[in-house]
């Protein structure tokens, strides 16, 4: 791995099994309103911040609901479950482990906000197995934007200048100017500076 300066994870659906009980708990607070979660609309949801996924329900359901209400009260179902449902990806903790003998930064770019963060690694074991962690609520942009990975490879120190990486399903590592970027979904990134990214409050 000569040349390599940091590794990026993905969370959900690369490290961790998670996205079978967040379709579970979505599905469950749309039955509140006579509704079922659809594949087309989870499809669009999955991936994204929590505050951009929760938009795409309200709209493609019509939910009469504001985003703050469906986010509250979704998290009551989905955060209530997470401990011990959600399992490491196979490889996953044996991979981190070989990359810290190594000694590379790892980092993880993940769009969760920060309690949902804490609860998924914690029930995987993957507590504490990162050098950095950038969340949703520390980019101003969610996905497809590149902002969470971008502001993972700063914080773990890594020189980056232009990157056009894409990340594939099956297939998740990815090398791009000394970084190795790995994701769950078919995401094209493109940055064309290393200028600082924004973020949020």
């Amino acid at each position: 791995m000569t040349g390599i300066a940091a590794v990026v994870f993905d969370l959900d659906g690369l490290l961790v099994d998670s996205e079978p009980l967040q379709a579970w708990a979505w599905d469950e607070y749309v039955k509140r309103f006579g509704l079922r979660l659809t594949p087309d609309v989870l499809h669009r949801m999955l991936g994204r911040r929590a505050v951009d996924a929760v938009e795409i329900a309200i709209e493609m359901l019509d939910l009469p609901v504001t985003g703050a209400e469906a986010l509250r009260d979704r998290d009551d179902i989905f955060l209530a479950a997470v401990p011990g449902a959600i399992a490491p990806m196979d490889g996953a903790l044996e991979l981190l482990a070989e990359l810290h003998g190594r000694t590379l930064p790892v980092a993880l770019a993940t769009s969760g906000h920060r309690r949902y963060v804490d609860l998924a690694l914690a029930s995987a074991g993957l507590t504490g197995m990162f050098d950095v962690e950038v969340t949703g609520e520390m980019v101003a942009r969610g996905k497809p934007h590149p902002d969470t990975y971008l502001r993972a490879a700063q914080m773990a120190g890594a020189a980056l200048w232009i990157l056009y990486g894409v990340m594939i399903h099956a297939i998740p590592v990815v090398v791009a100017n000394g970084l190795v970027f790995a994701a769950a979904a078919w995401t094209l990134l493109r940055a064309k500076s290393a200028a600082p990214v924004a973020t949020g409050s």
